[in-house]
């Protein structure tokens, strides 16, 4: 295909491109990152899979996008939606991270509480890009909003065992890392460049 992305997929089943609120609180980021630390002390081979602390970020959407021609359209349906989520995200109060969860045993995240009113704007996002031909990942059912931690690449997955995963989960199911203000909206490739995403588009709403 003309102007393909090298890591697309066109099957549309793994996302090379995602939505995301980037943290920008430093309590947030101080907290992550001793979490972190925990949590490498809990399960030593992930010590090295942890999530940079300028890269921490809440995810809003995972995307494939196959060429050159949908990153563009992507990246102008998003801008064109900026006044609209705007007016939506002054609406929102902070966003609340406590406690942590898991995808599996590849994937540790801070959970985070949102209101009715950001699911609605996640909605609002998505289904907009949905109509515009967008391809969006629904891995899950419900939308989980999160904040990476721990992702380990898929050779690694499975070196800790289940249980030694909830042990850590339940170790952590109370810490408080602070408030997030929804502020922007960022769209990143895959793969990060110097412990940073690459930034395709942003739009931002303070």
């Amino acid at each position: 295909m003309a102007d393909a992305m090298p890591n697309a997929n066109e099957s549309r089943n793994y996302p090379n491109f995602f939505l995301s609120l980037d943290i920008t609180d430093t309590t947030v980021k101080a907290n992550a990152t001793e979490v972190q630390q925990r949590i490498a002390s809990y399960i030593p081979n992930y010590a090295k899979y942890t999530e940079p602390e300028s890269s921490l970020h809440i995810t809003l959407a995972l995307i494939n996008l196959i060429d050159r021609a949908e990153i563009s359209r992507c990246s102008t349906i998003l801008t064109s939606m900026e006044p609209n989520l705007a007016e939506l995200a002054r609406d929102i109060p902070p966003l609340n991270l406590r406690g942590v969860g898991n995808f599996g045993e590849g994937t540790i995240f801070a959970k985070v509480q949102g209101s009715r009113r950001f699911f609605d704007f996640v909605t609002v996002l998505t289904e907009s890009l949905q109509n515009g031909g967008i391809y969006i990942i629904r891995q899950n059912a419900i939308y989980t909003p999160h904040l990476t931690l721990v992702k380990c690449p898929r050779g690694m997955r499975g070196k800790a065992s289940p249980e030694t995963v909830a042990q850590c989960i339940r170790r952590l199911q109370d810490v408080e890392f602070g408030t997030q203000m929804l502020d922007s909206v960022h769209l990143y490739e895959m793969g990060r460049v110097n412990n940073r995403y690459r930034e395709t588009a942003v739009i931002t709403f303070y």
